[in-house]
């Protein structure tokens, strides 16, 4: 019995329930054929990070100490 390979992606997409999202828009786009899928998956976690980024940014004066030596 020959041993199927598995590729990294395959591997990291074992995890279960904590499988990376973007692991899952990749392989979505790859190995099901549905690239639009995984680009709104992709596009949806850019936005996800973008408001993170940007509640970061405008509360960075509370905790942020920019003051000289």
């Amino acid at each position: 019995m020959m041993d199927t390979e598995r590729s990294g992606l395959d591997e990291a997409m074992d995890v279960g329930s904590s499988t990376i999202s973007h692991l899952k828009s990749l392989k979505t786009a790859a190995t099901f054929s549905k690239a639009g899928y995984g680009a709104a998956l992709a596009w949806v976690m850019l936005a996800i990070i973008g408001l993170i980024t940007l509640i970061l940014f405008a509360t960075k004066r509370f905790w942020v100490y920019e003051g000289g030596f």
